[in-house]
């Protein structure tokens, strides 16, 4: 759907909320992380979505956010699902964790 979006508008878009991940992983809830990439006449666009686990039953879900990226050029459906894996990746591994106060708190 990310994907969709990003192509239709031909621009990135980004509604990841750092602090609800930051409160989510201090809680214990795990990540689990969505990626996809979409293309159409030569143009590319990649969607992330993390959603967040309860650690307990009934294992609740939330969706922490979504970011897309609008790709100029594209080659092939194949580019673009590959540029998604490596955007999520970059998405979570740049949500860094910052100690303040005795809190966790992340910083995008």
């Amino acid at each position: 759907m990310v994907c969709h979006i990003v192509l239709s508008r031909r621009e990135g878009v980004d509604k990841l909320d750092p602090q609800e991940f930051a409160e989510k992983v201090e809680a214990g809830w795990h990540l689990q992380v969505f990626s996809d990439g979409g293309f159409s006449a030569g143009l590319g666009s990649c969607g992330v979505v993390v959603v967040a686990i309860a650690p307990n039953p009934p294992f609740d879900r939330a969706v922490i956010g979504y970011r897309g990226l609008f790709l100029n050029e594209a080659v092939s459906a194949f580019q673009a699902e590959i540029v998604a894996a490596e955007f999520a990746v970059q998405v979570v591994a740049g949500i860094r964790p910052v100690h303040k106060k005795k809190r966790l708190r992340f910083d995008v």
